[in-house]
């Protein structure tokens, strides 16, 4: 199958293309020898397209930069990744290698066709992937009833190992071992491959400081029957977690069988000193009399990321502005946006997050800038959710301000509020609240705000960003004739609208005075494509004065065409129109009230305008309702002090009773 162009630059230009094409057309087992860094959700779809839809075994180099650095298509799950070795069965000084890696193939010196009408030798994992295939097409001829997956766990469990020849420093990182053609046409095993995991602490099932957390696998069999299966857990990460319940039986488990240890579970502790957002890696070993083999988990501890995922939507948001993922571009923290009606849990988004600016060279943001991501966003309080919400079925709110030095930096903290429904016509839809707080002496002018997204729906490259002004909304879509996901972001909040599209393929980022012309150009660059595109959308311009705050709001949406995606839209507004009203009221209420500093340290102080009799109630709540304060006065007048010089920092709720009316400060404590 010819993927490349014909320029004679060997520039693979229709890889994925020409793995659906060759699995459409009846291939067995199909060879990549190409690749590159950076994976994404497009080329898994493709891999489990191949894999499951048409029962094709995808093989692929591991690439020739000996580094440990994932490589794709090779890295991608489900397919058989090949590094290379040397006639010693030492790893190729070129090959790179890492706990991705599927199996070793020899890769140097190989004597192989060359354009023109003749033969050479050669060196390159590109060498050792297709000396895996031609195994995996004997496998196939010798067991002409497995499937895709069979073939390729029998070319690999049979492998030699080689671990004791190469240096210590590869142990786990070159796969099952070299191949064995003899062994993989004769040899009867097991091979059992973890399908799933899970880890559970019995209360919000987060692996934070101090929990202690079970983990479950499942685990299928794809070839002989087991007879006494044990697995085992264990990890360098000691300084972080300690292993406490290491091993599970789970003795026999039949061809084609899938089994769990749910009773059984693994038990780890996670130390109080873990840090934030580390990845803990742990070794899951199996043996069943001579058999025996290896594979990893892999999660974060202590995440500063949380997946709101109680409607028709799954958006994994972060502390620091961010959403989509935690780990851009790796993208191995979180789930992107899913929208689970037409997308099968595959993401159609790459990366988001928000911006906020007013001149070229103050742009606040933690999105792509020309050479990387940038970070100006600094984590104040970490997301949480809460269910049953104040506002919806599931609210979030986190804190998190620019902390950058110099003069290109923001005076502003930005309270993130969510907001996700879970009953139609409010379950396609989640709603982004923006508290933005201007923590300087002078006013900030000619302020914009918005939100930039890099979609990815269904065929990357015949995207379709478009808009739709009287809704304030962006939209991306697949051109494709059979796609049927639409995704987009609306601006709720009463401030001007601007939606403004790029191709992905024209830059990888944007300077800081690219971004403000894209949140402040109006709705005239609303339509792209078809590519690989990206959008913003925005609000402004607006003031916030000195020591003041403004609240803007966005949803964040998908549908399963244009009519869908406008009908819950306008559902989003609707129910933005009544926080709003909500919050106007709470506000009226609290004409005759000040509530002071706000962000607060040590002390809180109530000024109330007019005396009032009665009984008065306050307290103050944590986000998840746990009363930190509790106070009923006869009457007040003046001000009242409450000492808060005992509560944690983080967002809480100021809640007053008075006169038998209610109303809810939303207060932070420094």
């Amino acid at each position: 199958v010819k993927c490349a162009d014909d320029t004679g630059s060997n520039s693979i230009v229709a890889g994925y293309e020409g793995i659906v094409y060759a699995a459409d057309f009846g291939a067995d087992v199909i060879n990549c020898s190409w690749g590159a860094a950076g994976g994404g959700s497009f080329g898994q779809n493709i891999i489990d397209y191949a894999t499951f839809n048409k029962d094709a075994l995808v093989i692929a180099a591991a690439g020739n930069n000996g580094v440990q650095t994932e490589f794709f298509p090779a890295a991608y799950k489900n397919v058989l990744s090949v590094a290379a070795t040397n006639s010693s069965d030492v790893k190729a000084s070129f090959s790179n290698y890492g706990t991705w890696i599927s199996v070793c193939a020899p890769g140097e010196n190989i004597y192989a066709t060359f354009y023109d009408n003749t033969y050479g030798y050669n060196s390159g994992t590109s060498m050792a992937s297709p000396v895996a295939a031609g195994g995996a097409a004997l496998v196939k001829s010798q067991f002409p009833s497995y499937n895709a997956e069979q073939v390729r766990e029998q070319l690999r469990v049979t492998c030699d190992d080689i671990y004791s020849i190469n240096s210590a420093s590869l142990n786990y990182k070159l796969g099952k071992g070299r191949i064995n053609l003899y062994n993989a046409v004769t040899v009867s095993s097991p091979s059992v491959v973890m399908q799933n995991f899970s880890v559970t602490d019995g209360v919000n099932d987060i692996p934070e400081p101090n929990d202690t957390v079970d983990i479950v696998i499942d685990l299928k069999n794809f070839l002989s029957p087991t007879s006494n299966l044990t697995a085992t857990l264990s990890t360098t990460n000691v300084t972080i977690v300690t292993v406490t319940q290491p091993t599970a039986n789970f003795g026999v488990i039949n061809t084609l069988v899938t089994a769990s240890n749910t009773t059984q579970a693994f038990r780890v502790h996670i130390k109080p000193t873990a840090p934030q957002d580390f990845l803990v890696t742990f070794r899951v070993d199996y043996t069943d009399g001579t058999y025996s083999d290896f594979e990893f988990i892999t999660f974060a501890i202590n995440p500063t990321y949380r997946t709101i995922d109680v409607n028709q939507l799954a958006l994994t948001v972060n502390s620091r502005g961010n959403f989509a993922y935690n780990d851009f571009p790796n993208n191995t923290q979180g789930v992107g946006l899913i929208y689970y009606p037409n997308n099968l849990g595959s993401t159609i988004l790459f990366e988001g997050g928000l911006l906020i600016g007013n001149d070229p060279n103050k742009v606040s943001d933690v999105v792509r800038n020309p050479n990387a991501q940038n970070t100006d966003f600094t984590l104040l309080n970490r997301i949480n959710l809460v269910s049953p919400g104040n506002v919806s079925y599931e609210d979030g709110t986190c804190q998190f301000n620019d902390n950058g030095a110099g003069s290109n930096a923001l005076p502003v903290k930005v309270n993130h509020l969510t907001y996700a429904y879970n009953t139609a016509p409010d379950d396609k839809y989640i709603i982004f609240r923006y508290d933005i707080f201007n923590t300087s002496t002078t006013a900030l002018n000619n302020m914009y705000c918005g939100l930039y997204a890099d979609w990815d729906i269904g065929t990357v490259t015949a995207n379709q960003a478009s808009g739709d002004a009287s809704r304030k909304m962006g939209y991306v879509y697949d051109t494709d004739a059979s796609a049927n996901t639409y995704g987009g972001i609306k601006v709720l909040s009463a401030q001007n609208g601007h939606v403004y599209a790029v191709e992905n393929s024209a830059v990888f980022g944007y300077t800081d005075p690219e971004k403000l012309t894209a949140m402040s150009s109006g709705f005239t660059n609303m339509t792209i494509g078809p590519n690989d595109v990206m959008n913003f959308v925005s609000a402004g311009p607006f003031s916030i004065p000195a020591g003041d705050s403004i609240t803007l709001g966005f949803s964040i949406m998908a549908g399963d065409n244009l009519t869908d995606l406008q009908a819950t839209a306008d559902a989003a507004q609707i129910k933005w129109d009544g926080i709003a009203t909500g919050l106007e009221q709470v506000a009226s209420l609290k004409s005759g009230i000040n509530v002071y500093p706000n962000p607060a340290s040590g002390k809180v102080n109530i000024r109330w305008k007019k005396p009032v009799s009665g009984e008065v109630k306050v307290s103050i709540s944590d986000l998840s309702g746990r009363k930190v304060f509790e106070k009923v006065y006869s009457s007040v007048s003046g001000e009242t002090s409450i000492n808060v010089s005992g509560i944690a920092s983080g967002v809480y709720f100021l809640q007053l009773n008075l006169e038998g009316e209610n109303a809810n400060y939303k207060l932070i404590l420094e």
